[in-house]
Protein backbone atom coordinates (compact mmCIF):
# COMPACT_ATOMS: atom_id res chain seq x y z
CA UNK A 1 0.00 0.00 0.00
CA UNK A 2 2.79 2.40 0.87
CA UNK A 3 4.57 1.67 -2.42
CA UNK A 4 1.38 2.25 -4.43
CA UNK A 5 0.90 5.49 -2.50
CA UNK A 6 4.24 6.75 -3.85
CA UNK A 7 3.16 5.88 -7.39
CA UNK A 8 -0.13 7.69 -6.88
CA UNK A 9 1.66 10.77 -5.57
CA UNK A 10 3.89 10.73 -8.66
CA UNK A 11 0.95 10.54 -11.05
CA UNK A 12 -0.88 13.31 -9.19
CA UNK A 13 2.20 15.52 -9.37
CA UNK A 14 2.48 14.93 -13.11
CA UNK A 15 -1.20 15.71 -13.57
CA UNK A 16 -0.80 18.95 -11.60
CA UNK A 17 2.23 19.88 -13.69
CA UNK A 18 0.35 19.23 -16.94
CA UNK A 19 -2.56 21.35 -15.73
CA UNK A 20 -0.20 24.25 -14.99
CA UNK A 21 1.43 23.94 -18.41
CA UNK A 22 -1.97 23.90 -20.10
CA UNK A 23 -2.92 27.08 -18.25
CA UNK A 24 0.32 28.70 -19.46
CA UNK A 25 -0.21 27.73 -23.12
CA UNK A 26 -0.46 31.27 -24.47
CA UNK A 27 2.51 32.44 -22.40
CA UNK A 28 4.63 29.47 -23.48
CA UNK A 29 3.81 29.93 -27.17
CA UNK A 30 4.76 33.58 -26.89
CA UNK A 31 8.12 32.81 -25.28
CA UNK A 32 9.06 29.71 -27.27
CA UNK A 33 12.32 30.07 -29.25
CA UNK A 34 12.40 29.63 -33.01
CA UNK A 35 13.09 26.00 -33.90
CA UNK A 36 16.26 26.22 -35.97
CA UNK A 37 18.62 23.54 -37.25
CA UNK A 38 20.62 23.94 -34.02
CA UNK A 39 18.05 21.77 -32.20
CA UNK A 40 18.68 18.75 -34.40
CA UNK A 41 22.28 19.40 -35.43
CA UNK A 42 24.93 16.70 -35.11
CA UNK A 43 27.44 19.48 -34.39
CA UNK A 44 27.62 19.63 -30.60
CA UNK A 45 28.38 23.35 -30.23
CA UNK A 46 25.21 24.09 -32.21
CA UNK A 47 23.21 22.16 -29.62
CA UNK A 48 24.89 24.19 -26.87
CA UNK A 49 23.49 27.32 -28.53
CA UNK A 50 20.04 25.68 -28.45
CA UNK A 51 20.42 24.95 -24.72
CA UNK A 52 21.07 28.63 -24.01
CA UNK A 53 18.02 29.59 -26.05
CA UNK A 54 15.87 27.10 -24.13
CA UNK A 55 17.15 28.42 -20.80
CA UNK A 56 16.28 32.00 -21.77
CA UNK A 57 12.82 30.97 -23.02
CA UNK A 58 12.16 29.01 -19.80
CA UNK A 59 12.99 32.06 -17.68
CA UNK A 60 10.86 34.42 -19.76
CA UNK A 61 7.93 31.99 -19.80
CA UNK A 62 8.11 31.48 -16.04
CA UNK A 63 8.77 27.74 -16.24
CA UNK A 64 11.73 27.95 -13.88
CA UNK A 65 13.92 30.40 -11.97
CA UNK A 66 17.06 28.25 -12.21
CA UNK A 67 18.85 26.56 -15.11
CA UNK A 68 22.13 24.67 -15.36
CA UNK A 69 23.91 24.34 -18.70
CA UNK A 70 26.86 22.02 -19.16
CA UNK A 71 28.65 23.78 -21.99
CA UNK A 72 31.07 20.93 -22.70
CA UNK A 73 31.92 17.39 -21.62
CA UNK A 74 34.93 15.08 -21.82
CA UNK A 75 33.98 13.32 -25.06
CA UNK A 76 32.58 16.44 -26.77
CA UNK A 77 34.10 17.24 -30.16
CA UNK A 78 34.51 20.88 -31.12
CA UNK A 79 34.46 20.65 -34.90
CA UNK A 80 31.92 23.48 -34.97
CA UNK A 81 34.61 25.83 -33.68
CA UNK A 82 37.14 24.83 -36.30
CA UNK A 83 39.17 22.77 -33.81
CA UNK A 84 39.21 19.50 -35.72
CA UNK A 85 38.03 16.18 -34.34
CA UNK A 86 39.86 16.23 -31.01
CA UNK A 87 37.74 15.80 -27.88
CA UNK A 88 37.73 18.09 -24.84
CA UNK A 89 39.56 15.30 -23.01
CA UNK A 90 42.20 15.21 -25.73
CA UNK A 91 42.64 18.97 -25.58
CA UNK A 92 43.22 18.71 -21.83
CA UNK A 93 46.17 16.38 -22.42
CA UNK A 94 47.95 18.65 -24.86
CA UNK A 95 51.07 20.60 -23.90
CA UNK A 96 51.14 23.75 -26.01
CA UNK A 97 51.03 22.04 -29.39
CA UNK A 98 53.52 19.27 -28.59
CA UNK A 99 52.84 15.61 -28.06
CA UNK A 100 52.20 14.74 -24.44
CA UNK A 101 49.90 12.67 -22.29
CA UNK A 102 47.24 10.32 -23.59
CA UNK A 103 45.76 11.17 -27.00
CA UNK A 104 48.63 13.63 -27.42
CA UNK A 105 48.53 14.12 -31.19
CA UNK A 106 49.17 17.62 -32.54
CA UNK A 107 46.20 19.92 -33.05
CA UNK A 108 44.88 20.02 -36.59
CA UNK A 109 44.87 23.83 -36.39
CA UNK A 110 48.50 23.96 -35.24
CA UNK A 111 47.44 25.90 -32.12
CA UNK A 112 48.53 24.94 -28.64
CA UNK A 113 46.28 24.07 -25.72
CA UNK A 114 45.99 27.63 -24.36
CA UNK A 115 45.15 29.16 -27.76
CA UNK A 116 42.58 26.39 -28.29
CA UNK A 117 41.01 26.94 -24.89
CA UNK A 118 40.68 30.65 -25.71
CA UNK A 119 38.60 29.75 -28.76
CA UNK A 120 36.32 27.62 -26.55
CA UNK A 121 36.04 30.25 -23.82
CA UNK A 122 35.22 32.92 -26.39
CA UNK A 123 32.38 30.73 -27.65
CA UNK A 124 31.04 30.25 -24.11
CA UNK A 125 31.18 34.00 -23.42
CA UNK A 126 29.33 34.74 -26.65
CA UNK A 127 26.46 32.48 -25.55
CA UNK A 128 26.37 34.09 -22.08
CA UNK A 129 26.34 37.56 -23.69
CA UNK A 130 23.32 36.56 -25.82
CA UNK A 131 21.55 35.26 -22.71
CA UNK A 132 22.26 38.51 -20.83
CA UNK A 133 21.01 40.57 -23.77
CA UNK A 134 17.79 38.53 -23.91
CA UNK A 135 17.10 38.81 -20.17
CA UNK A 136 17.97 42.51 -20.20
CA UNK A 137 15.26 43.08 -22.82
CA UNK A 138 12.51 41.61 -20.62
CA UNK A 139 10.90 44.13 -18.21
CA UNK A 140 10.58 42.91 -14.64
CA UNK A 141 9.68 45.03 -11.63
CA UNK A 142 11.41 48.42 -11.84
CA UNK A 143 14.06 47.09 -14.21
CA UNK A 144 14.75 44.04 -16.33
CA UNK A 145 14.85 40.30 -15.72
CA UNK A 146 18.66 40.48 -15.84
CA UNK A 147 18.60 42.97 -12.95
CA UNK A 148 17.12 40.18 -10.81
CA UNK A 149 19.38 37.42 -12.10
CA UNK A 150 22.86 36.09 -11.37
CA UNK A 151 24.76 33.95 -13.89
CA UNK A 152 27.64 31.82 -12.62
CA UNK A 153 30.27 30.53 -15.06
CA UNK A 154 32.72 28.04 -13.61
CA UNK A 155 34.82 25.03 -14.41
CA UNK A 156 33.30 21.69 -13.42
CA UNK A 157 36.68 20.37 -12.28
CA UNK A 158 38.35 23.16 -10.34
CA UNK A 159 41.61 24.82 -11.29
CA UNK A 160 43.45 22.42 -13.60
CA UNK A 161 43.53 19.02 -15.30
CA UNK A 162 43.15 16.32 -12.61
CA UNK A 163 42.46 19.08 -10.11
CA UNK A 164 42.72 18.74 -6.34
CA UNK A 165 40.31 21.70 -5.96
CA UNK A 166 42.79 23.84 -4.03
CA UNK A 167 41.45 26.72 -6.14
CA UNK A 168 38.22 27.15 -8.08
CA UNK A 169 38.04 30.21 -10.36
CA UNK A 170 34.64 31.47 -11.51
CA UNK A 171 32.97 34.46 -13.13
CA UNK A 172 29.59 35.87 -12.14
CA UNK A 173 27.27 38.26 -13.97
CA UNK A 174 24.40 40.16 -12.35
CA UNK A 175 23.54 41.16 -8.80
CA UNK A 176 20.38 39.11 -8.10
CA UNK A 177 18.30 42.21 -7.46
CA UNK A 178 21.12 44.13 -5.79
CA UNK A 179 21.93 41.38 -3.26
CA UNK A 180 25.41 40.75 -4.67
CA UNK A 181 28.26 43.17 -5.35
CA UNK A 182 29.41 43.31 -8.96
CA UNK A 183 32.38 44.74 -10.87
CA UNK A 184 34.92 43.26 -8.47
CA UNK A 185 37.82 40.80 -8.53
CA UNK A 186 37.99 38.69 -5.37
CA UNK A 187 40.93 36.44 -4.55
CA UNK A 188 40.79 34.66 -1.21
CA UNK A 189 43.75 33.14 0.70
CA UNK A 190 44.72 29.62 -0.30
CA UNK A 191 43.68 26.43 1.45
CA UNK A 192 44.74 26.29 5.08
CA UNK A 193 45.54 30.00 5.32
CA UNK A 194 43.55 32.40 7.48
CA UNK A 195 40.67 33.88 5.53
CA UNK A 196 40.34 30.86 3.24
CA UNK A 197 36.75 29.92 2.35
CA UNK A 198 35.22 26.90 0.66
CA UNK A 199 32.93 26.48 -2.33
CA UNK A 200 30.12 26.02 0.22
CA UNK A 201 30.54 29.67 1.29
CA UNK A 202 30.05 30.66 -2.34
CA UNK A 203 26.84 28.62 -2.60
CA UNK A 204 25.64 30.09 0.70
CA UNK A 205 26.04 33.58 -0.79
CA UNK A 206 23.76 32.52 -3.64
CA UNK A 207 21.23 31.18 -1.14
CA UNK A 208 21.32 34.39 0.91
CA UNK A 209 20.77 36.39 -2.30
CA UNK A 210 17.68 34.24 -2.96
CA UNK A 211 16.35 34.86 0.56
CA UNK A 212 17.50 31.62 2.22
CA UNK A 213 19.55 32.71 5.24
CA UNK A 214 21.02 29.35 6.23
CA UNK A 215 24.66 29.26 7.40
CA UNK A 216 25.69 25.73 6.43
CA UNK A 217 25.73 23.95 3.08
CA UNK A 218 26.81 20.38 2.39
CA UNK A 219 29.59 18.57 4.24
CA UNK A 220 32.44 20.45 5.89
CA UNK A 221 36.05 20.02 4.80
CA UNK A 222 37.21 17.87 7.72
CA UNK A 223 40.88 18.34 6.80
CA UNK A 224 40.68 22.12 6.97
CA UNK A 225 42.33 23.75 10.04
CA UNK A 226 40.03 24.75 12.89
CA UNK A 227 40.74 28.46 12.39
CA UNK A 228 39.01 28.38 8.96
CA UNK A 229 35.40 29.52 9.23
CA UNK A 230 33.30 27.30 6.97
CA UNK A 231 29.96 28.80 8.02
CA UNK A 232 28.03 31.62 6.40
CA UNK A 233 28.11 33.26 2.97
CA UNK A 234 31.04 34.81 1.15
CA UNK A 235 30.79 38.24 2.76
CA UNK A 236 33.08 39.87 0.18
CA UNK A 237 30.37 39.19 -2.41
CA UNK A 238 27.29 40.13 -0.36
CA UNK A 239 26.06 43.67 -0.99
Amino acid sequence: KEKLGHYLHGFESLRGQQAKLAAMKVQLEKSAPELTDAYTSEIEVERVKAHFELAAASFVAGLTNVATIRAEHMSMRLTGLGLGNKTVHGIGHMIEGTKGGNDGQPFESGQGEFATRRVILDFHMQQIAKLITKLDSVPEGDGSMMDNTVIVYLSDHGDRHHSKFAEWPMITFGSAGGSLRTGRYIQLPGWGNRGNRTIANFYLALLHAAGDQRDEFGDKDLQSPDHIDQRGPLQEWIA
